[in-house]
């Protein structure tokens, strides 16, 4: 499994996982971007993204962000 295991019903992640993780929540550092709920799977996450650019002249497409 690419990110970690599920042990004991919950989530363990091993270090690529826990890079996942913290270049999730340092997404708002370097985007105009609100982060909601996320949930590192195994093979997969669940991310919701919001992007926010109200009065910026170029927002940066989604894709952008994901890369």
């Amino acid at each position: 499994m690419l990110f970690g295991d599920i042990v004991n019903g919950k989530m363990v992640l091993n270090n690529i996982g826990k890079i996942m993780e913290s270049v999730w929540e340092s997404l708002p550092q370097h985007y105009q971007a609100e982060l909601g709920p996320f949930q590192i799977m195994p093979n997969h996450i669940h991310i919701i993204i919001m992007i926010v650019g109200a009065g910026f002249s170029r927002p940066i497409p989604l894709g952008n962000i994901i890369a």
